[in-house]
């Protein structure tokens, strides 16, 4: 009996050891994610600088980075699951330190790809609109702080930002390599 609560506790330890390590890399991608937003969205506001403008109070291009952020947001948790997935089979593997290392360096690139993906699609989604609407000129009216049309141009992206997460997460899973089974038993055979 002692030994089956042994076991018991080694799996609690393991489960909170996995969680740990998923919820620092969590965090660590979100960080890192929020900074390269911000700046892959001065690239896209070009030649607007988006700095000075966000120093003179303009809520316009407040609300359309927040809605670059929160797209881009919603893209990356969707790819985040399939490279935490991945660490969590590695270390239950019992995968050497150096291996998991090497499968994490894996998933920083793949997230790097990602993001860069994300952005980009992101960027040209952005564009499409603002050629179809032709009527107006989107930034510079942001640049203006015109509020209806940073709220309008911001839901734009964000409606983006929700098709393309479940299309780029099933597109860079590919990228992500699944566990082997050897073996499964079910009902105790």
């Amino acid at each position: 009996m002692a030994r089956r609560g042994h076991t018991i506790t080694t799996m609690n330890a393991n489960t909170i050891l996995l969680s740990l390590v998923g919820f620092v890399l969590s965090g660590l991608v979100a960080i890192l994610v929020a900074y390269f937003s911000v700046w892959a969205f001065g690239v896209m506001v070009r030649p607007i600088n988006y700095i000075d403008e966000l120093k003179k109070k303009n809520v316009g291009m407040g609300i359309l980075m927040a809605s670059v952020l929160v797209a881009n947001g919603l893209i990356l948790k969707q790819v985040l699951f399939p490279f935490l997935s991945c660490i969590r089979s590695s270390m239950q593997q019992g995968l050497s330190t150096t291996e998991i290392a090497k499968v994490i360096g894996y998933g920083v690139g793949y997230i790097a790809l990602a993001q860069c993906a994300a952005m980009g699609s992101l960027f040209v989604g952005m564009s499409l609109f603002a050629r179809l609407t032709r009527g107006i000129n989107e930034l510079e009216e942001i640049r203006a702080n015109n509020i209806a049309v940073a709220v309008t141009h911001g839901a734009v992206i964000i409606v983006i930002g929700l098709f393309l997460a479940d299309g780029l997460s099933g597109l860079l899973a590919a990228f992500v390599p699944s566990p082997s089974f050897d073996s499964i038993r079910t009902f105790g055979k």
